[in-house]
């Protein structure tokens, strides 16, 4: 690779900014939203997809239509599609057993099987996850997608806070599942063992004598007042605590249960809404839940089901199984784990405790059991579990219905399957479903509706190619921090034709949330536009390309974008997170990296020419020089400041400059930052997915701030 000069680092980011790969004028109009069509979503059949096993555990394929018997609350029901299908490949562990595993012979179907890959959903519920689980986790994972992964599988890594925006959609790619694993991090983390559990708060609320004990010691042993030897010889039936501790006790119980709901809520609808979005999917649809467990309790003190059911007949509607995972693996025991401290709760009361380590997992239980799959507990190789899920739906039959049931009151309703004449098979098959998910009138979103939905939803909606990049970068004279770049693919459209020209007509939707989920930033325009021949050729190479600037406070945020294609009422959506730090506070701080293509020999005028990937990512030909910029803000004297750039493919370093001074590479400095910018010939890179990496040391403070970029060589 070759270090070329640069013009100055405001030239690129102005090319960045503020050209367009395609002439077209695109402008904003008034949404006319009484003028909107209606988008009718139809009802589909109650999906049930079933895997029978001998009492070897060996999957039987030989059946037919009439060997099979459904039942919905006890009463039969006809089936009206039925197919054996065969979705991916064994591993080779379950290969090699060949005969012993698989019972072969010729299925009697009425539509041929499938022999497509499987849909993987890796969920990491990060609300619900701690640190040392996810370390665990994260190695399990890589493994999975190492050794079982086939080239046919596709698999999307999604967290219950959406932390990894744009990269949320399904992939074959096993560089970029990678990297996606490395960037899982958990919600709040908190390695420390919760003695108040959700289960022992619902326990004092409903008045349990023994539970009040209990959390009287755990509260004043959160208050540093260790609650002693005495309490293990006390009655909690004659017990009498003072009203200023039942005060205490009671308020801690609410805070506590009320957590505990919340984060079971936030994973519940994160789930329901990603069962969803996998409706259309092809194949047979596996969800891998990972999770630390959540409480089920209510209230009112009892189990509250009413969520996980609502999931479950999500998952029946979109033929999904799930698989739950609790995270933990091989947990010590709650007392004997050195990382709670010295506190040691009375072990009269133990009970307690492993009641509520039973209610983390009844959830996942459930969530696995009802819709056809397994929940693993107690295991450190969750990969054998991933494995084994794919195993073992890789033969399932389709037994699709229509309901007879014709009751009104909406109860959750019982499905059974059963194989006549073998008592001795295992059938394992959705277990049930609430009417109202499966209701006959049909349901009407307006294509702005639809649009909302998109961009709100956990994984991205594909109909429409989109992509976009979002990038912290202070400009002087400019009171905005990021540059939003928005890419849309012109080959998903269906262009109406006027003459020789196609015409653009699409109505853009952006969101910016913060943390907390508000939204405080929104940008809707209706876009319209004649594109000649000419013009379409260069955007199928190249895309069409959006760009703005967004004035945000300091801060985390998750920009959501969608696109709706208006005469064809087809949708594209992306997300994804930019940090905008607080320049105020005087931290030497970086931009993000901003990359453009530049031909090798540049002409009078370089052309810009930013094709990305659907994760946002730019692509470059392996004949390409790459070009980059950012800024260093609050910086001392330039002598006191060097960098480095790093070349990496699959974790492995490819490329290591030395240690350089920044005046030797830098552009100029304006009232805001030093400009810097660098070029690199790629020198025939074989394609893939590469990371750029600068890093810039003040040697005064040993400070090292870093910042990366991931870039695609196409093949």
């Amino acid at each position: 690779m070759t270090h070329l000069k640069l013009p100055a680092v405001v030239c690129l980011l102005f090319l960045l900014s503020a050209s367009h790969l395609l002439a077209i004028r695109l402008f904003a109009q008034d949404a006319k939203k009484d003028q909107e069509s209606v988008v009718k979503l139809k009802t589909e059949l109650i999906n049930v997809r079933a895997v029978v096993t001998d009492k070897n555990g060996n999957i039987i394929e030989n059946l037919t239509k009439e060997d099979f018997e459904v039942l919905e609350n006890d009463r039969p029901q006809q089936i009206s599609f039925f197919s054996l299908e065969r979705t991916g490949k064994l591993s080779r562990a379950a290969a090699s057993t060949g005969s012993d595993s698989i019972k072969n012979s010729q299925p009697t179907a009425s539509k041929p099987g499938s022999s497509g890959g499987h849909t993987v959903v890796l969920f990491v519920d990060t609300v619900n996850l701690s640190f040392s689980s996810l370390y665990l986790l994260r190695q399990e994972l890589k493994k999975f997608v190492a050794t079982s992964l086939s080239e046919d599988d596709q698999v999307a890594l999604v967290t219950t806070t959406a932390s990894l925006g744009i990269y949320e959609q399904f992939t074959r790619d096993r560089q970029l599942l990678n990297r996606l694993i490395d960037k899982i991090a958990p919600w709040q983390p908190d390695t420390r063992v919760r003695f108040y559990t959700p289960l022992l708060a619902a326990r004092v609320l409903a008045s349990d004598r023994a539970a009040k004990v209990l959390a009287l010691c755990i509260v004043r042993e959160e208050q540093g007042r260790p609650c002693g030897q005495e309490f293990e010889e006390i009655d909690p039936f004659i017990y009498q605590m003072s009203s200023a501790d039942e005060v205490a006790i009671t308020g801690r119980a609410k805070e506590v249960l009320m957590e505990g709901i919340r984060r079971r809520q936030m994973t519940l609808s994160t789930l329901r809404s990603v069962t969803e979005r996998l409706q259309g999917m092809p194949g047979q649809k596996i969800l891998a839940l990972f999770s630390d467990g959540f409480t089920m309790m209510g209230y009112g003190g009892e189990a509250d089901l009413s969520a996980v059911q609502t999931v479950v007949s999500r998952a029946v509607r979109s033929g999904v199984v799930f698989y739950a995972f609790n995270a933990k693996g091989l947990q010590p025991d709650v007392f004997g784990d050195a990382s709670v401290g010295t506190f040691m709760p009375p072990p009269s009361f133990s009970t307690y405790m492993g009641m509520s380590a039973r209610d983390s997992e009844n959830g996942l239980n459930a969530l696995a059991a009802d819709t056809g799959g397994k929940a693993l507990f107690n295991t450190n190789n969750l990969n054998i579990g991933l494995q084994q899920a794919l195993d073992e739906n890789s033969i399932y039959y389709a037994l699709d219905y229509y309901s007879s049931n014709t009751e009104a009151e909406n109860k959750f309703r019982k499905i059974k399957v059963r194989v006549k004449n073998h008592d001795d098979y295992k059938v394992r098959a959705q277990r049930g479903y609430l009417p109202a998910d499966f209701k006959n009138e049909e349901e009407t979103l307006t294509p702005r509706q639809q649009l909302i939905k998109a961009m709100t939803a956990p994984l991205s909606v594909n109909a429409l190619g989109v992509a976009a990049t979002a990038d912290f970068i202070e400009l002087e004279g400019d009171k905005a921090q990021v540059s939003l770049s928005i890419y849309a693919d012109p080959v998903s459209f269906d262009f109406l034709m006027q003459n020789d020209a196609r015409l653009f007509d699409a109505e853009l939707g952006v969101a910016v949330l913060n943390t907390s989920g508000k939204v405080i930033k929104t940008i809707n325009e209706q876009m319209k536009g004649q594109i000649t021949p000419a013009q379409f050729e260069l955007a199928k190479r190249n895309g069409f390309k959006s760009a703005r600037r967004l004035e945000l406070e300091p801060g985390t945020y998750n920009i959501r974008i969608g696109l709706l294609e208006t005469h064809t009422q087809r949708v594209g959506s992306t997300s994804l997170w930019v940090e905008v730090p607080d320049l105020k506070k005087g931290n030497l701080t970086l931009s993000d990296l901003l990359l453009i293509t530049a031909q090798p020999q540049p002409t009078n005028q370089t052309e810009v020419l930013q094709k990305v990937s659907r994760q946002g990512e730019i692509i470059y030909s392996s004949t390409d020089v790459l070009s980059y910029g950012f800024k260093i803000y609050n910086a001392p004297e330039v002598a006191n400041l060097r960098m480095q750039v790093e070349f990496a493919q699959d974790n492995k370093v490819i490329l290591q400059t030395p240690w350089t001074d920044i005046a030797s590479v830098m552009d100029d400095r304006d009232a805001k930052a030093i400009n810097v910018s660098q070029q690199f010939k790629l020198n025939n890179l074989k394609p893939g997915t590469y990371q750029l990496k600068v890093r810039v040391q003040d040697t005064r403070k040993k400070y090292i701030g870093e910042k990366q970029k991931w870039f695609v060589i196409a093949s």
